[in-house]
C-alpha cells in the first residue's frame, strides 16, 4: 500500500514574500539584544573587554540568523538569515558609531565625521559584510535536519512586531528611571548633538563619567526606539487587513505635517528663534493630540491611524526630552517622564488590541462588561498617580525647589490607596472572569481569552502589592537623606554621587510602576473582550 505524499499548497511552502514578516520582527528582536549586551558590557563600571564584549553580542545575531533560517526553509533559509542579520547589522551601526569615533584630547570630541578614526568605514562595511555572511550559513544550517515552519498571516507577524516594538521601550524607560533616580538629566548641556559631536559619533572613551553615560545611552535608545515605532507603523500600513479606506494617506499626511513642523521648529529652536520653552510648548501639544487621536482610532478599529499616532507621540517624547536639557527646566522633565510612560501604556495596549485572540473576539462580537470600567478607573488614577509622583521628583531635586514638590508628594501617597483598591478590585474580577464559563468554552478563542485575563488578574494584584511596599521604601530613603540637586555638566566633577539604595529603591519604584500601568493598559484591551455570557432575555408573559 502507497502512502499519499500530502499536498503541499502554496500557503505552507516559504516564499520571498512569507519571509518578510519574520525577518523583520526577527532582525529588530536581534538587534535589541544586541544593544542591551552592549549597554552592559560598556557601562563605565563593568568596562568588558572587546573580547568578551564583541562575541557576546555575536552570539545575538547567530541566533537570530538561525531563527530567521528556519522560516525560510532549505531553499530560502539562507536568504532569511542574511536578511535579518542585515537589519540587525544596519541598527546596530547607530552605537556602533561610539567605537569607531576618537575624541581630539580627553576631554573634547571631534566635530562630525571628523572624530571617525581612518579605518571607521571598512570597519563598518566589513561588519555588515560579515553579518550577512554568517546570517547565510547561519540560516542555512537551520534547515539541515528539520522542516521548515509554517508560514503565519502577515496580521500574525504585526501583532507580533508590536510586542517586540513595546519591549524595546522598556530597556529606554529603564534608563530613563536611572538618569532621574542618580541626577543624571543635565550631564549631556547641549541638545540633539552631545558635547557637540554627533550623538551617534560621541566616542566611547569620553563616557567614563555614569552619569554622562546613562544620559548619552538613554538618547541612543530614544533613537531606537523611534526607528522601532516608524517600521512597525510602516508595516501595519503594508497589512491589508489592518488598514481601512483612506486609513493609509491620512496617517502619512498627518505624519509628515507635524514632522515637518517639528523639524522647523528644531532648526529655528537650535537657531537661536524659538525658545526652548515655546518648543517644548509645541511638543506638550502634539503628544496629547496624538494620545487623543491613539484612543479615538483603537475605539473605531483603525490600527493603521493608531501606529501614526504612535510616530507622532515618540516624536514629540524626544522634543520633550531634548528641551528639557536645553531649558534646565523641572516642570518640562515632569512632562516627559510623565508622558514616556503614557508611550510605553500605549504601545503595551497596541499590542494587545493586535493580539490574534483580540482580534478573533472582537469579530465574534465579544462584548464588554464591568471589569473594562474598573480597568479604565484604575489606568486614569494611575495617570493622576504618575504625574504627582513626577512632579515631586523634579520638582524636589531642581536647584531651586519648586513650590509644589511638597503637595504632590502628600498627593502622591494619599491617592496610592485608591491605585490599591481599584488594582486589588480589578484583579479580583479578572481572576474571576478568568475561572468563569468562558474557561471551559467550547470556543477556543474566549478559552484562550479567559486564560489570559486570569493571568493578567494575578499580576495586576502581585505587581500593585509590591510597588506599594516599594513607594513607602522610596518614602523612606529619599526623605530621609539630604537634599538632592540634579547636577549641570559643569558641575559634575563636584557633585556628590547618589547613595547607591536611594537609587536603586526609586528606580525599582519607578520601574515597577510602569509594569503597573502596562498590565492596566493591557487589561483594558482584554476586559472588553473577555466576558460572562450574555444573560438570557426570558420574555414576559403578559395575562390574558
Amino acid at each position: 500500500m502507497i502512502t499519499p505524499t500530502p499536498d503541499k499548497s502554496d500557503n505552507t511552502i516559504p516564499t520571498i514574500k512569507t519571509m518578510i514578516g519574520p525577518v523583520i520582527v526577527i532582525g529588530f528582536t536581534t538587534a535589541i539584544a544586541m544593544w542591551l549586551a552592549w549597554l552592559f558590557a560598556h557601562q563605565p563600571w563593568i568596562d568588558l573587554p572587546a573580547s568578551i564584549a564583541g562575541p557576546g553580542m555575536g552570539a545575538f545575531m547567530i541566533v537570530g540568523a538561525f531563527l530567521a533560517g528556519r522560516f525560510g526553509g532549505r531553499r530560502l533559509g539562507w536568504l532569511a538569515g542574511a536578511m535579518a542579520s542585515l537589519l540587525a547589522a544596519m541598527l546596530n551601526l547607530l552605537i556602533m558609531g561610539s567605537l569607531v569615533a576618537e575624541s581630539i584630547d580627553e576631554s573634547a570630541p571631534a566635530q562630525g565625521a571628523q572624530g571617525l578614526t581612518p579605518s571607521a568605514s571598512m570597519t563598518m562595511l566589513g561588519f555588515l559584510g560579515l553579518s550577512v555572511v554568517g546570517g547565510a550559513i547561519f540560516g542555512l544550517i537551520s534547515n539541515v535536519r528539520e522542516n521548515p515552519l509554517e508560514p503565519r498571516p502577515m496580521t500574525i507577524w504585526a501583532s507580533r512586531f508590536a510586542a517586540v516594538a513595546a519591549v524595546s521601550v522598556v530597556p529606554l524607560l529603564l534608563l530613563g528611571g536611572l538618569v532621574t533616580s542618580t541626577g543624571s538629566g543635565l550631564a549631556v548641556p547641549d541638545w540633539p548633538g552631545t558635547y557637540g559631536a554627533n550623538m551617534f559619533l560621541y566616542p566611547i572613551a569620553l563616557m567614563a563619567d555614569p552619569r554622562i553615560f546613562l544620559e548619552h545611552t538613554h538618547r541612543l535608545f530614544g533613537s531606537l526606539v523611534g526607528l522601532t515605532t516608524i517600521s512597525l507603523a510602516i508595516f501595519v500600513w503594508s497589512t491589508p487587513d489592518l488598514r481601512r479606506r483612506l486609513d493609509v494617506p491620512v496617517s502619512i499626511a498627518a505624519t509628515v505635517v507635524i514632522g515637518l513642523l517639528l523639524i522647523v521648529g528644531l532648526r529655528r529652536h537650535t537657531a537661536g528663534d524659538l525658545g526652548g520653552m515655546a518648543f517644548g510648548g509645541v511638543g506638550v501639544a502634539v503628544a496629547l493630540a496624538s494620545v487623543a487621536w491613539f484612543l479615538g482610532a483603537l475605539h473605531l478599529h483603525r490600527p493603521a491611524q493608531a501606529a501614526a499616532a504612535l510616530i507622532l507621540m515618540v516624536s514629540a517624547q524626544g522634543v520633550l526630552g531634548g528641551t528639557r536639557v536645553t531649558e534646565a527646566n523641572p516642570m518640562l522633565g515632569t512632562i516627559h517622564g510623565v508622558l514616556g510612560q503614557v508611550y510605553f501604556a500605549s504601545m503595551v495596549m497596541f499590542a494587545a488590541w493586535l493580539a490574534p485572540t483580540a482580534r478573533a473576539l472582537r469579530a465574534e462580537s465579544a462584548f464588554s462588561g464591568r471589569a473594562r470600567n474598573v480597568a479604565w478607573a484604575l489606568l486614569a488614577s494611575l495617570l493622576v498617580q504618575l504625574v504627582l509622583g513626577a512632579m515631586y521628583r523634579h520638582g524636589s531635586m531642581a536647584a531651586e525647589p519648586q513650590a509644589w514638590a511638597g503637595p504632590a508628594l502628600h498627593g502622591h501617597m494619599g491617592f496610592s490607596i485608591v491605585v490599591m483598591v481599584l488594582a486589588v478590585v480589578l484583579g479580583f474580577m479578572m481572576l474571576a472572569r478568568g475561572a468563569g464559563p468562558d474557561a471551559q468554552s467550547d470556543d477556543a478563542n474566549r478559552r484562550r481569552g479567559a486564560k489570559v485575563i486570569g493571568r493578567f488578574g494575578w499580576l495586576v494584584i502581585a505587581v500593585v502589592v509590591f510597588q506599594f511596599a516599594l513607594g513607602w521604601a522610596a518614602f523612606a530613603v529619599v526623605t530621609g537623606g539630604e537634599r538632592r540637586v540634579v547636577p549641570t555638566a559643569a558641575e559634575l566633577g563636584d557633585a556628590p554621587t547618589v547613595p547607591l539604595v536611594t537609587a536603586l529603591v526609586t528606580f525599582a519604584h519607578q520601574a515597577n510602576g510602569a509594569l503597573l500601568l502596562a498590565a492596566a493598559s493591557a487589561s483594558v484591551v482584554w476586559c472588553g473582550l473577555v466576558t460572562s455570557p450574555r444573560r438570557e432575555v426570558v420574555p414576559r408573559v403578559v395575562p390574558a
